[in-house]
């Protein structure tokens, strides 16, 4: 267990390296530099503190649960007053509350209008949204079986037990809401309506 948490360190660090290279106007060397496994080249302490900086940052980030808890207990509200409130149903909401659910599943205007009235700014809802999308991400990479990978809002509350949903092996495949680009276009779209 321990040799899978480093890995999952490892892989953070070299995923922040990497996108911090792409910025970088010396990005070629320094992409060569990350992906070549054939020596061990130590790593300027600047550059490393810069990356634990911004690992340190997305690591003690909120997640969206967690900050829609706070706005729950501070506006002192219950989880079903806020879904009749919103228009989002209650399963939504345990799911979003639990970090169970990812955002990006969520028709953005209803998202949005929960945003509003929690009073949560973008620049806060960004940030969980990244948490979450990480600890989901993280679950579906270690094969938790809690994750059912369904999109939640779009099945029926009065769904039929006979219908039943595909197995775990038989959705190896990426879904469409849980990639990193269809979040980017989503956060992208949902800051735009926020802003306007």
């Amino acid at each position: 267990m321990q040799r899978d948490n480093i890995e999952i360190i490892d892989e953070a660090l070299r995923i922040l390296s990497i996108e911090m290279a792409a910025n970088d106007r010396h990005a070629d060397r320094e992409l060569s530099l990350i992906l070549s496994n054939d020596s061990f080249v130590e790593m300027p302490s600047a550059h490393k503190e810069k990356l634990f900086t911004a690992l340190n940052t997305l690591v003690n980030a909120p997640s969206l649960g967690q900050v829609i808890q706070e706005r729950l207990l501070q506006m002192n509200i219950t989880r079903a007053q806020l879904s009749e409130t919103v228009k989002l149903p209650a399963q939504v909401i345990d799911g979003l509350v639990s970090d169970d659910l990812y955002t990006n599943n969520i028709p953005i205007v209803l998202f949005r209008n929960l945003l509003n009235y929690l009073n949560i700014k973008f620049t806060n809802a960004e940030k969980s949204i990244r948490k979450t999308f990480e600890l989901l991400q993280s679950k579906v990479l270690n094969h938790d079986p809690s994750v059912a990978l369904v999109p939640s809002f779009r099945t029926s509350l009065y769904t039929s037990k006979s219908i039943t949903f595909p197995s775990r092996k038989t959705m190896d495949g990426k879904e469409l809401f849980e990639n990193k680009e269809a979040l980017e276009k989503y956060l992208n779209r949902l800051n735009q309506l926020l802003n306007d």
